[in-house]
């Protein structure tokens, strides 16, 4: 998730544990989590928050996400300058049309100027989303062929 905010209070986010100990964040990502994370705010905010799936996030955020796994990362220290600019831009724009221009042009460069996933990866997110997370992967790749490695070890294979 990442989610952009233009109003003065940013929200209060807590994940799991102790219900009075939320955060303040501004504008920020998430990685993967466990467990639940909860959002609120103490007073008026607003914002745009993108939800994106875990190969889209991969992409986007241009970095493996068990690096971000159970993590809340403000976007200016997910991508510095550039996070500072895209934050600015959205705020400046005059229309919720133009904010989403924005986006999308964001979203599509920073794709676009990333390294495709292998096709193995491509096939098992495929897969896991087509039914729905209830599939085994080694069970359609046993040797592991589409992972460039195999189980297979000829080692191991009695000699005559």
């Amino acid at each position: 998730m990442i989610r952009i905010d233009s109003r003065s209070i940013p929200p209060l986010i807590r994940v799991a544990g102790d219900p009075s100990r939320f955060t303040d964040y501004d504008s920020f990502t998430t990685g993967p989590y466990d467990t639940f994370v909860l959002v609120g705010s103490s007073g008026p905010s607003g914002g745009i928050q993108v939800n994106l799936t875990i190969l889209g996030a991969r992409l986007f955020l241009g970095r493996p996400l068990h690096e971000l796994t159970n993590r809340i990362v403000t976007l200016d220290e997910m991508f510095g300058r550039a996070g500072r600019r895209l934050v600015a831009e959205l705020h400046d724009a005059p229309t919720w049309d133009a904010r989403f221009a924005i986006l999308d042009r964001e979203i599509a460069s920073r794709i676009a100027a990333v390294r495709a996933p292998s096709p193995a990866v491509l096939w098992t997110w495929r897969r896991l989303t087509e039914t729905c997370g209830r599939i085994s992967i080694y069970a359609h790749d046993p040797e592991g062929f589409l992972w460039g490695f195999s189980t297979y070890r000829p080692a191991t294979v009695a000699q005559p």
